[in-house]
């Protein structure tokens, strides 16, 4: 069996736009072969991201040159997801949950985040953006602005004699 150096990458799966920034994780130049190992690290940093759900690599032998061509089936996650969720218990600790992610692959990989936490005693709201920029080291920007509360009065009831399930202290 030759050894797998790759020559040619088909992608399907995505735009013509995705197709490129896709390629140019895993190499350069297209005249040029590229490794297993360049290839894991591609694979890797392309999930790592919450742009891409799944990658299916396949492998297909080019005898005129002894190379391969890497065809890789790729599933986008979709571009907007909310979620939310929530904490209930019998005391002032209540939490509900809520995010709005935005994701986004053309020139660069770029994720949106809007998520925060509402209750009695804490209360955050949390704007995140991350970019991955394909280039020979890998590179990510990632910026993040937190406003968080904290009810200290509400949060004394947790503590008090009063309440059944709090700490013994003298």
């Amino acid at each position: 069996i030759p050894e797998l150096r790759f020559k040619e990458i088909i992608i399907t799966g995505v735009v013509p736009q995705q197709q490129q920034y896709i390629k140019k994780e895993f190499h350069r130049n297209n005249n040029q072969t590229f490794s297993v190992d360049d290839c894991k690290k591609a694979y890797f940093r392309l999930l790592s991201g919450n742009v891409i759900s799944s990658i299916l690599p396949r492998a297909e032998y080019n005898p005129t040159d002894s190379t391969y061509t890497l065809h890789l089936e790729i599933e986008m996650n979709p571009p907007f997801s909310i979620k939310m969720g929530g904490a209930l218990s019998t005391n002032n600790s209540n939490q509900i949950y809520f995010g709005l992610h935005y994701r986004n692959l053309k020139n660069h990989s770029k994720e949106f985040i809007l998520d925060g936490q509402l209750g009695k005693v804490y209360n955050n709201v949390q704007l995140s953006s991350r970019v991955d920029f394909a280039a020979d080291v890998p590179l990510s920007l990632k910026f993040i602005g937190s406003f968080s509360t904290i009810d200290y009065y509400n949060m004394k009831y947790l503590f008090a004699k009063e309440n059944p399930i709090a700490l013994n202290h003298t």
